[in-house]
């Protein structure tokens, strides 16, 4: 699923480590580690991901995220920072942003996001979250190219998750543990023209 500013700002404080690869003959792996944190009517959340393709493609990126959040209404945005580079040939540099607005009433959070890199189109991101119960939680997503359906479903240490994007029919399937306010977990995505991947992350959360 795709990063939203705005629906992230309901999430619980903390921080993690996460990594992830794509198969199919494609040496790609990425390394990040985050965080988000809360005081008063503030939100903030930081980023940072490595990731290399092949041994041909490197990227380094850095992403800082900040909100203000009321009861019913809040507003964000970020700004991120990429280092790409062609080993022993050609190194750039990139800049990345992101703005969004949410809504919350009772169960339902709903973000509407613009984000991308300063030379490129803007693209458009919605988020619909439903949650009926203290164990569950339902996902609607999408943007220009996609919509996302999915849910989330836990137990008292086991949470299991799924969601389908359409068109282009894509799925992934995942489950994490928790204990103490730690969560591990991992997720295998395929499907469409997507290559398959493998996620795994470690977070720790910080209770309110």
């Amino acid at each position: 699923m795709a990063f939203s500013p705005a629906v992230q700002a309901y999430e619980n404080p903390g921080f993690g480590v996460a990594y992830w690869n794509v198969g199919e003959g494609v040496s790609e792996n990425h390394y990040m580690a985050f965080g988000n944190w809360e005081y008063k009517a503030y939100r903030g959340a930081f980023r940072y991901s490595y990731g290399e393709l092949d041994s041909i493609y490197c990227e380094s990126r850095a992403n800082l995220e900040g909100a203000f959040l009321w009861k019913y209404f809040g507003f964000g945005g970020g700004y991120g920072f990429s280092m790409e580079w062609v080993p022993g040939d050609a190194f750039w540099t990139r800049h990345f942003y992101d703005v969004g607005l949410l809504a919350h009433y009772e169960n339902l959070t709903f973000g509407f996001s613009l984000m991308g890199f300063t030379d490129e189109t803007p693209e458009p991101l919605a988020t619909l979250y439903w949650r009926p119960s203290s164990g569950l939680r339902l996902l609607v997503q999408g943007n220009r190219q996609y919509v996302n359906t999915g849910y989330e479903l836990c137990f008292s240490h086991l949470c299991l998750e799924s969601a389908f994007r359409t068109p282009s029919f894509a799925v992934f399937f995942g489950g994490s543990v928790s204990f103490g306010g730690w969560n591990a977990g991992g997720k295998h995505l395929f499907g469409g023209e997507d290559l398959d991947q493998n996620v795994f992350w470690l977070h720790k959360s910080i209770q309110k």
